[in-house]
């Protein structure tokens, strides 16, 4: 087990994530991310900062296991608060009455009394998204609503700098429409 001092690998991580963040490592594909890597392992105050802790062959498995997994999930994780993203759409505050965190979903309520049930994913994930959003609705009491009150469906898919190329956005916001279900993409 490697054992670093906390200093260290503090200034390590915010060094790295920083160099990440410029060069938008979750935006590129494996083999730039493997060059990116390579480059963080020759720079001096990362990878020959860490070879003063550990031996050269452990400094790059160090990098990627230990800190560019942390950026990535630090990063991707999706958000609970959607006030800024849905405020736009329904042009008022709108608030949280419930939150289901092992899912990625909240039902929400608006000023004029309208109900939103929203499921948060990611692109690659968005039907696993769509399948937990039908089984909240199917499996929570009074949804949907008996008595006229508005509900709608919205499967948020944060891209977290990913690109999505238009035509593949097109396609799944087509036939979300077509099941009544609003795509809602998030840079």
């Amino acid at each position: 087990m490697i054992v670093l001092p906390q200093k260290i690998r503090e200034e390590i991580s915010e060094k790295v994530f920083s160099r990440a963040d410029d060069y938008r490592y979750l935006a590129r594909t494996r083999s730039e991310n493997s060059e990116f890597l390579d480059q963080l392992v020759k720079d001096p105050n990362i990878g020959g900062v860490l070879r003063e802790y550990m031996s050269r062959e452990k400094v790059k498995t160090y990098i990627k296991d230990s800190v560019l997994n942390k950026y990535s999930k630090l990063k991707q994780t999706l958000p609970r608060n959607l006030e800024l993203t849905l405020k736009p759409l329904y042009g008022a505050p709108i608030y949280e009455v419930e939150y289901r965190k092992s899912d990625h979903l909240s039902l929400h309520r608006t000023n004029d009394n309208k109900l939103v049930a929203v499921a948060r994913t990611k692109p690659l994930k968005w039907e696993t998204g769509l399948r937990k959003l039908i089984l909240f609705i199917a499996s929570s009491q009074g949804l949907p609503p008996s008595d006229g009150t508005q509900l709608d469906l919205i499967l948020a898919i944060f891209q977290h700098g990913v690109p999505v190329n238009e035509g593949d956005k097109k396609l799944v916001e087509g036939g979300l429409k077509l099941i009544g279900v609003k795509g809602l993409w998030v840079e």
